[in-house]
């Protein structure tokens, strides 16, 4: 019977804590409702201007400030890896090209000379 006391402790506060529940969401419910009346009688309240301002300034710049940046970076890197790449390419200047084809031209000259002997 220790149990059934037990039980019916727990039941009690289990009783206790579901009101507390049930009270606490009825005045999250009133806080919300209360909010949306005080909401809507602030826009009546509002100018044009204001209402600009709130629908303009504070959520459309931001969300464009936020996709221009996005663009911004996104060209960047393209623009960087495509300088990388073009430096890697040219990365021999014409004056060092020419000398190499010199010495490779000096070098198959000498090898022609060499079989022309023969």
């Amino acid at each position: 019977d220790s149990d059934s006391g037990s039980d019916e402790e727990v039941l009690l506060r289990y009783l206790e804590m579901d009101a507390a529940h049930s009270a606490a969401k009825r005045t999250a419910k009133d806080c919300e409702n209360a909010l949306h009346r005080r909401v809507l009688s602030r826009y009546s309240d509002m100018t044009e201007g204001e209402i600009r301002d709130l629908t303009v300034a504070d959520k459309w710049l931001p969300n464009l400030r936020e996709r221009l940046v996005q663009q911004v970076d996104s060209k960047t890197t393209k623009l960087a890896t495509r300088s990388t790449s073009l430096a890697d390419r040219y990365a021999n200047s014409l004056p060092s090209l020419k000398a190499n084809v010199e010495t490779l031209e000096r070098g198959v000259a000498v090898h022609l000379e060499r079989l022309r002997a023969k």
